[in-house]
């Protein structure tokens, strides 16, 4: 199957957290907007 990987280089897992010192705002969003633009591709 085809896999796509992204490496957030620097952050730990829960980087995109709501809460707590791990979140990276800039790297949630564009975790989210990744997420987003597979379902559309995949799911809509």
């Amino acid at each position: 199957p085809k896999v796509t990987l992204y490496d957030y280089e620097g952050l730990d897992h829960g980087f995109a957290t709501e809460f707590g010192k791990r979140r990276s705002e800039e790297a949630a969003q564009l975790a989210d907007k990744r997420t987003s633009e597979f379902f559309t591709q995949h799911l809509a």
